[in-house]
């Protein structure tokens, strides 16, 4: 090969190759895999581990992101399935991971969006704007930089932690970030559209805090009463709270078919009753987040931020706090700090198993929020709850 040749190759890798990475981080329960190329965030749950065999001598490909051996998409290359041993003899385990959500590269419509001005733009790698992930494992943050050039930067970090005492990690705090980064004065948006599959062959598309059956488009101007959003089916949960302490009230909530909720339009356009179908796709919801818009100064920055509660097997994911009598947060336009205090749970005169719960959840909320807890009472908070449930015999 010819020096020049060489140096061509070079080249090309240098911009090849960082368009592939991935940040692939696991805690407890939860993996979160960042695809550099579009930008798409994947979150899998840890399912019960499944026996396999060690004297194996077939193979069959396995979807390494939907845990099945084919598709509806048809092929797909190999770099996309994991092996899976057929021929048993011994039994062994093996973790299982299945992804919650469609974040197939070229399939999927999950992704963040961010409004600047009178421009939309996708946060996936293009032209204009460029990812940048990474793992801070002392605090349990991946971290993951959408940058449009100049103009602004949007920072997501996922914060993985305990939905409750004793528990493997099984719930992920989002927090959404955008800063300004010209001279300029800013209106600046952000919305998130999750493309859901685990309720869509079930008897619900989704549920929420006071509907067991959503089977057709809905679009919320508050979530007050719904507080969140769950698909679900027999093999495992994901709950996006969207109302209660800490969390930031979004502008519009709207399930819809994910080709609609995916459209240009800022704001997709609902008929309530539609069925979650479209010209390209049958039967098939997502679920997209709207924040209000908000004007930036020079440097400054606002933040928007949720919560995902995951499951296994038909269990419910966690409401966490959402089930409190409390007012939500709001976010500084300037600053994005929390302005308001988290106030643990009134005790009551009759301690029960309910309080308990309350408890466990407040302290699950002070541990996701390590910048305004407090840790010598999370240990008070800790010890009261043992006394607790050694005085109620358990």
């Amino acid at each position: 090969m010819s020096r020049k040749r060489s140096i061509l190759c070079f080249f090309l890798l240098i911009l090849i190759f960082p368009l592939f990475a991935q940040v692939d981080f696991i805690s407890g329960n939860i993996r979160i895999v960042v695809d550099d190329f579009n930008g798409s965030i994947s979150v899998f749950r840890k399912i019960n581990p499944i026996e396999e065999q060690k004297d194996n001598k077939t193979e069959k490909k396995i979807d390494r992101y939907t845990g099945a051996s084919g598709t509806k998409f048809g092929a797909l290359p190999d770099s996309a399935y994991v092996l899976q041993n057929t021929d048993k003899k011994e039994n062994t385990t093996q973790d299982t991971w299945l992804n919650l959500l469609d974040t197939g590269r070229y399939t999927s419509n999950s992704a963040y969006y961010l409004s600047y001005n009178s421009g939309i733009f996708k946060l996936g790698h293009s032209a204009f704007i460029s990812i940048n992930s990474n793992v801070e494992e002392e605090t349990n943050d991946v971290i993951v930089s959408y940058t449009l050039k100049k103009k602004a930067v949007v920072i997501i970090r996922l914060h993985v932690f305990a939905s409750q005492l004793n528990v493997e990690a099984d719930s992920i705090r989002v927090s959404i970030t955008t800063k300004n980064l010209t001279d300029e004065r800013i209106r600046i948006a952000v919305k998130a559209v999750f493309d859901t599959y685990l309720g869509e062959n079930g008897d619900s598309h989704f549920i929420t805090a006071n509907s067991d059956e959503i089977n057709s488009e809905i679009s919320y101007d508050t979530m007050t009463q719904a507080k969140w959003i769950c698909s679900q089916n027999e093999k495992a949960g994901i709950r996006f709270l969207l109302n209660g302490r800490t969390i930031t009230s979004p502008e519009y909530v709207i399930l819809a078919n994910k080709e609609v909720a995916s459209s240009q339009k800022w704001v997709p356009t609902t008929k309530t009753g539609r069925r979650f179908d479209s010209l390209f796709s049958y039967n098939n919801s997502a679920l997209c987040i709207v924040w209000k818009r908000v004007y930036l100064k020079k440097g400054k920055s606002s933040t928007n931020q949720f919560y995902i509660t995951t499951a296994e097997k038909g269990e419910d994911p966690s409401e966490l706090f959402t089930n409190m009598n409390t007012s939500q947060v709001e976010f500084n336009a300037n600053s994005g700090s929390i302005e308001d205090k988290i106030v643990p749970p009134k005790k009551p005169d009759v301690v029960d198993a309910a309080y308990v719960q309350r408890l466990l959840n407040y302290i699950a909320l002070l541990k996701s929020n390590p910048g305004i807890a407090d840790e010598k009472e999370i240990e008070y908070l800790t010890v009261e709850v043992e006394n607790i449930l050694k005085q109620m015999g358990q």
